[in-house]
């Protein structure tokens, strides 16, 4: 199953890093803005599953 997810959140990074170009212009947002967006998304799904990850323990 970690497998699966890694491979989901790998995919969802692809699919967002594709799409910065589109998000930036119908924003009209800075790349400063959306590299700050991306890198923030990317810090909360590492965090969320660095949580699931812990959360199964006994």
């Amino acid at each position: 199953m970690l497998i699966v997810g890694m491979f989901m959140s790998a995919l969802d990074t692809s699919i967002v890093n594709v799409a910065i170009p589109h998000i930036q212009t119908e924003l009209g947002a800075s790349a400063r803005d959306v590299e700050w967006v991306v890198t923030d998304r990317r810090a909360a799904l590492r965090q969320d599953r660095a949580t699931l990850a812990g959360g199964d323990r006994a």
